[in-house]
């Protein structure tokens, strides 16, 4: 059986602008309307919205904020959020971490992208004497 976001029942003049945006028809009804001994008919469509639509439109609509550039908007105000601080980590190179932006970032890039990702803490070198300041590498 599939999945339906949305059911909705209409009459025959609906059901093409329906179909045409990726609605199934699931039942046709005959309804008979004699209360007049006129004999009418009519009939019913129990039409669905399958979920694969909808997630294919909702995908769509998240691909063309990245193409703008909004995801990077987006992980550096979650990380901020999570009082957090973007550039701390790295796709590689790194140590192990489980900061809250990162599992978000791996998160997303696994659900809309398909992607496997691994972020990283960068490894930050701190010169604790005035010798190891003066090493240039």
């Amino acid at each position: 059986m599939r999945d339906y976001i949305k059911i909705e029942v209409v009459g025959e003049g609906q059901t093409d602008k329906y179909l045409t945006n990726g609605w199934e028809i699931i039942e046709t009804v005959k309804k008979s309307y004699d209360g007049y001994g006129s004999g009418d008919t009519r009939l019913e469509y129990h039409l669905g919205l399958p979920s694969r639509v909808m997630i294919d439109r909702l995908t769509a609509v998240i691909k063309e904020y990245e193409k703008y550039g909004f995801k990077d908007l987006l992980f550096e105000k979650v990380a901020e959020d999570f009082g957090e601080n973007i550039s701390d980590y790295e796709a590689g190179g790194g140590r192990p971490t489980y900061d809250k932006t990162p599992s978000y970032i791996v998160n997303y890039e696994r659900t809309v992208n398909n992607n496997d990702v691994s972020l990283y803490k960068k490894i930050s070198f701190k010169a604790t004497s005035q010798e190891e300041q003066d090493i240039v590498f």
